[in-house]
């Protein structure tokens, strides 16, 4: 028996769920074999509706944290805590709808940011919290050695045999009073990171990483055969 293909025509709707029909059409490879192909198109207004825009708003969410006031820390780390368990249910919802693949997809590499944006906020602020403790501790060390060289030399009024000795009781207040402001007024970089320029390190790199990532879904897309 030979086979030989003839036309194919479809009657179905072409505007499915997830869904193009773009074409659909009969070949042969050989005189035994009859191949129908339908040629699909990944409809991309439902993947942004259902996983683009809702994660983006908690990247927004996420990043609005960083502007907070430092008064407010408990309830940032709640929310940013509460983001990433969303972040991963929405993570989990969205990946048994998938096919499972050995490789990365695009909406793989967007998840995962999504996952990573709240954890980098929650680390940043708990550090950011932990040096400005610090920073406080250093300076009420600070008053208290100035007021006890305060007390060092007003015992010298009524005691002034011990000039000399009070002297060099000052000059190492003083010294210790100079290291403590020195470590106050001097930055790591990575403190310098955290505290200063962590309000436009993370939005700067989500502006770029949306951008790469719109950049290459586009290209994808209107390339895919």
């Amino acid at each position: 028996m030979k086979l030989f293909p003839g036309s194919v025509t479809y009657h179905g709707p072409k505007d499915l769920l997830e869904l193009d029909v773009r074409n659909v059409s009969i070949r042969s490879d050989g005189l035994d074999h009859v191949f129908v192909e339908i040629k699909l198109k990944r409809r991309c207004l439902f993947h942004l509706a259902t996983t683009y825009f809702p994660s983006l708003c908690l990247f927004i969410i996420s990043e609005i944290l960083l502007f907070m006031n430092e008064e407010h820390f408990e309830a940032t780390i709640m929310v940013s805590l509460t983001a990433m368990l969303v972040m991963y249910t929405l993570h989990q919802s969205i990946l048994t709808q998938l096919p499972k693949t050995s490789y990365m997809k695009m909406i793989d590499i967007w998840l995962l940011y999504g996952l990573t944006i709240p954890f980098l906020v929650f680390i940043l602020e708990v550090t950011s919290q932990m040096l400005r403790t610090r920073k406080i501790a250093r300076r009420g060390l600070s008053t208290t050695m100035s007021n006890n060289m305060q007390h060092i030399i007003k015992a010298t009024i009524f005691r002034p045999e011990r000039v000399h000795s009070t002297q060099l009781e000052e000059e190492k207040v003083k010294q210790e009073m100079d290291e403590i402001n020195r470590r106050n007024d001097e930055f790591t970089f990575l403190e310098t990171l955290i505290l200063k320029y962590k309000k436009v390190t993370i939005p700067l790199m989500t502006t770029l990483f949306i951008m790469g990532y719109a950049f290459a879904a586009i290209i994808y897309y209107y390339t895919e055969d």
